[in-house]
């Protein structure tokens, strides 16, 4: 009977359309498969859910075939990008069998269940002392730092604003610019001093940023942060190549990131108990509340944008 690794090696150097290293990359990953499946490969019959008259039955052993296949790539030591990409490429190869060949095989969708681990962002009271350090140099990039934390921007949309973002009614101090990403305009509440450091340096060179790319403006907050934070201890967690949330030491300096400071300003406003819709729509920009909760929030106090205008105050 003729299995799955017997398809991949009969039809797999026959497709015209694929360049000598292309079907030198695919044959890689069959040679690695193909370690994987002796004595237990997936028989055509089973794999052929298009002719098959017991598609439940053979959808259900295909699907254990391949999620066995996924813990074979993780305990060698494969990680979910990489599983994703050696299937996508499988599912390529059998894509172009099909439309060369005529044969057409199932092979699922590979969904990767990953654990997220817990938002790193720094903790209020910290992000409170920030807001309210100087130091002698740099002081643009610090302007910009604390603008960051207070607008909660995306990293390119914050190094985007200008000396027109800034608005002022009322003595309500705001920034109001258009998103990059979801192209909507938001209208952010900012403490007045962090406003009018920020303004001395759009109103005089027209941004408050002196960058073009991220990798400058991460460059400095480094620098920056070795002037106020010293070498403070933080712990926090990642993932391993398994997908196991792991528990590591670390420092401000070296968690701090363009997109450290957006976090930082979410959960600084979560935490004075502002709302997350009021949050999601007037500071961070997002509009998928599942992808914020998981990725941004790491306080879970609620309420209204009444408590920005009392706590800005405070700064």
């Amino acid at each position: 009977m003729e299995t799955f690794r017997d398809y991949f090696r009969n039809y797999l150097r026959k497709i015209n359309s694929l360049s000598d290293a292309t079907v030198t990359q695919y044959i890689s990953i069959y040679n690695e498969y193909e370690k994987y499946s002796e004595g237990k490969d997936l028989s055509l019959k089973d794999n052929d859910l298009y002719m098959n008259q017991s598609k439940k039955w053979c959808l259900i052993r295909c699907n254990k075939h391949w999620n066995n296949y996924i813990d074979y790539l993780r305990s060698n030591g494969n990680k979910n990008s990489s599983i994703k990409q050696k299937f996508s490429k499988i599912k390529a190869i059998n894509k172009s069998i099909e439309q060369e060949m005529g044969i057409k095989l199932h092979i699922p969708e590979v969904k990767l269940k990953t654990n997220t681990p817990p938002v790193f962002s720094w903790s209020p009271e910290y992000t409170m002392d920030f807001l309210r350090a100087d130091i002698n140099e740099k002081k643009r990039i610090l302007a910009l730092m604390k603008l960051h934390i207070a607008t909660c921007y995306r990293p390119s949309d914050v190094l985007s604003i200008k000396s027109n973002n800034f608005k002022e009614r009322d003595g309500v101090y705001y920034i109001e610019m258009l998103t990059q990403k979801t192209n909507k305009v938001i209208s952010s509440i900012i403490s007045e001093k962090i406003w009018k450091e920020a303004y001395f340096y759009a109103d005089n060179y027209y941004t408050v940023s002196p960058y073009s790319d991220l990798l400058k403006y991460n460059r400095d907050i480094k620098e920056v942060m070795a002037m106020v934070a010293a070498n403070l201890d933080v712990t926090v967690y990642d993932t391993d190549s398994n997908g196991r949330i792991i528990e590591r030491q670390s420092t401000y300096i070296d968690e701090t990131t363009p997109h450290t400071l957006r976090k930082t300003g979410i959960n600084l406003l979560l935490h004075w108990g502002v709302d997350e819709k009021t949050v999601m729509r007037n500071y961070s920009g997002h509009t998928n509340e599942n992808t914020f909760n998981k990725y941004y929030v790491s306080h879970d106090n609620r309420n209204s944008i009444d408590i920005i205008k009392q706590r800005t105050n405070e700064i």
